[in-house]
């Protein structure tokens, strides 16, 4: 490996390692009131859960993993929330309008 792909792979690494997934009631919801519907519509928002700096014991590489690993499986699991949710509410929208 070259010295550019390493350093690509790390910056992306750590630039993800540091969110977090989570989701949201989206702002705008045009026919919720006219429809007189439940369920809400969703999006996926990504919110910072920390830093590097936390990762005081000096064992960076645990930390970066860890942190990779946590990012993923928000995105995954609250992916699914939201996907569920949104075609709930697609599925309601069509029942009763």
């Amino acid at each position: 490996m070259n010295i550019k792909s390493i350093f690509l792979s790390a910056m992306c690494t750590l630039y993800l390692s540091s969110c977090a997934f989570i989701p949201v009631i989206a702002d705008k919801q045009p026919y919720y009131q006219q429809c007189d519907m439940i369920t809400k519509k969703l999006t996926l928002v990504a919110t910072e859960v920390g830093t590097l700096e936390s990762c005081e014991n000096g064992d960076l590489q645990e930390c970066i993993i860890g942190s990779g690993i946590l990012a993923s499986a928000s995105y995954i699991v609250s992916g699914s929330l939201v996907l569920m949710g949104n075609t709930l509410h697609w599925s309601e929208y069509k029942l009763s309008c």
